[in-house]
This record gives structure tokens, sequence and C-alpha cells, in this order.
């Protein structure tokens, strides 16, 4: 009998994939680097539930343990990439996006090279790994979660008298909070709500995006056509 976790997971990896559908798409037809950050890091994320998914359908090995560690990390160091291009597109974003490449290649090779507790893999529990490779993993998710929240809130400030594009923002930045306080939850081996936080979040994100990026397509349409 399948579990409500198994169903929550389900669901947030088919919201997942369409988030990364619609924001590759805008990417495609904007060729705005930021589409392209943001696709990439909900693409990881997508990859990261699913394995989580059959992982609870199945059970934990370690292929399945060392590729959801990467994919859950590295997301959200390129959704924080994708923030900081929003306000910059100059040096600073190439600078941490040479950052967060290197920063992944290097936390990949940690996880496949080092030496994991068997028992603590079969549940799942990221103490499974040596304590250096989780540090690797924070220097990759803490920048970017940073970055998610607060140029989140900061958008949400700056724009605070248009009251729909402080709620859009707020929302982006909620579900970010939300995401990083269960994930360090997680790390210190509480997941009672982790499925529960991971969908909420995820759905708060994916509704401050959605709006956001529509709200700011008919500003643009406006100001083109008042331009003409």
């Amino acid at each position: 009998m399948v579990d409500e976790n198994t169903v929550l997971m389900l669901l947030s990896s088919v919201i997942a994939f369409l988030f990364f559908i619609i924001l590759f798409y805008k990417y495609m037809i904007r060729r705005d680097s930021k589409f392209l950050y943001w696709s990439i890091g909900l693409l990881f994320m997508f990859f990261a539930y699913l394995i989580n998914f059959f992982s609870l359908i199945y059970s934990w090995n370690n292929l399945l343990f060392d590729s959801y560690y990467f994919f859950a990390m590295a997301n959200v160091g390129f959704l924080g990439l994708g923030s900081v291009s929003l306000i910059n597109k100059n040096k600073i974003t190439m600078l941490l996006l040479t950052y967060n490449i290197i920063m992944s290649l290097i936390f990949l090779f940690a996880i496949l090279f080092s030496k994991t507790n068997p028992n603590l893999v079969l549940k799942g529990n990221f103490n499974a790994f040596p304590a250096y490779v989780s540090l690797l993993g924070a220097l990759i998710t803490v920048p970017g979660a940073i970055f998610l929240i607060f140029i989140s809130l900061y958008s949400a400030v700056k724009l605070k008298n248009n009251r729909n594009a402080l709620l859009y923002n707020s929302l982006i930045a909620l579900g970010a909070i939300i995401f990083s306080a269960d994930g360090s939850l997680t790390l210190s081996g509480n997941v009672t709500f982790y499925y529960t936080f991971l969908f909420l979040g995820l759905v708060l994100m994916f509704t401050g995006f959605l709006n956001s990026i529509s709200f700011n397509s008919k500003i643009e349409v406006n100001v083109a056509r008042d331009l003409s």
C-alpha cells in the first residue's frame, strides 16, 4: 500500500518537472540567463525528488543515495545563482557561476570517493557520509539559500507598493525558508515532517515564481504598448 510520503514525493517530482519545463521554455524564448540557471536548479531538484520517490517504493542503495545527495544539494546553488542574475548580470554572476560549478564538481567527487556507513545509507540518513562531505554540501547550499531568500525579500520590499509583486516575492522567500529549515532538520536526523514541508515549500515557490513571471510579462507588454 502506498503511504502518504510516497504520494507527496511523487507530487513534488511532478511539480518540480513542470516548474523546470516552464522556466526552460522562458529561457528558450527570451535567452535570459536567470531562467537558464533556475531551470538547471529545478532539473536537479526533479532528479532528487524522483530518486527519493523510488527509494520509498523500493529501498535506498549506494547509487540512489549518492545521486540523491548530489542533486539535493547542488540544485540550491543554481536557484540562488538565478536570483543573483536577476539583479546582477556582470562579473558577480560569472564569479558565482564559476564557484557553483567548481564546488559542485568537488562535492560530486567527494561523494563518489568517500566511504559511507551502509546501515545509515539504508535509512537514507545523510550522516552516512563523512563530515567533510556534509561541509562541502553546505558550501553550496548555504550561499544559494541566502541569495534566494534575501533577493526575494529585497524584491518584495522594493516593490512593496505593488501588492501583487509583494505577495509573489514573499511566497518565493517563504518557500525557500521552509526548504532551508526542512533541509537543516533532515541533516540533524529529524525527518518527521520532511516530505510535508518539502511539498509545502515547493508549492509556495512554484506559485510565487509562476505568478511573478506572469505579472512581469504583463508589465512588459504594457510598456511595449505605451512605447509604440
